[in-house]
């Protein structure tokens, strides 16, 4: 209820556990870190794929461990939501989703990357799995603020980045069926 500086930083803890292989736990040393520099706002990643394990099972998990974390350290939370659209492209879609191609259509393009995939940002099926899964989020963050009667999520970027997305269309030759 009082207004103050934003000053923050980025906390990596996707790169951090899926390149780094650190765990949650050892997350908590960079909250810690951030405190102590007095930084007020932390900014989260979040990728899609690491809270929908399978179709509709949602685990948050590490994120309830973060904003514990946050909690701990007197720091408020900016979740950075990856989906469909990170960047310009996304790998950070659930495997259900990278892999029907059918339901959820991706552009074709010249990387020859794993996690180079151009969704069709307007397709139907996409849209609706996001939603379920913001909702799901948002429910996840409802109810640890009330268990906590804490407020750590003072900002969530739903769609990180998506000036990116026609960017890297151009340099990248991304067709939708080769057209």
């Amino acid at each position: 209820n009082k207004p103050f500086i934003y000053n923050g930083i980025q906390i990596r803890a996707d790169w951090l556990m899926d390149v780094n292989k650190e765990s949650i736990e050892d997350i908590e040393y960079y909250f810690k870190k951030a405190s102590e520099l007095n930084v007020k706002v932390v900014e989260i990643p979040l990728q899609w794929k690491d809270i929908e394990l399978s179709e509709g099972a949602y685990n948050f998990r590490n994120l309830s461990k973060m904003l514990t974390y946050a909690n701990k350290y007197n720091l408020k939370v900016e979740l950075l939501l990856f989906t469909t659209n990170i960047g310009g492209m996304s790998g950070c879609a659930p495997k259900y989703i990278k892999e029907n191609k059918e339901l959820y259509p991706q552009y074709e393009n010249s990387l020859n990357h794993k996690d180079a995939l151009f969704f069709v940002q307007d397709n139907e099926n996409i849209l609706k799995k996001e939603g379920e899964m913001v909702e799901a989020l948002m429910d996840s963050i409802y109810s640890f603020s009330k268990s906590t009667n804490t407020t750590p999520v003072i900002a969530i970027q739903v769609k990180n980045e998506p000036d990116l997305y026609l960017k890297r269309i151009k340099e990248n030759n991304v067709s939708l069926n080769g057209e």
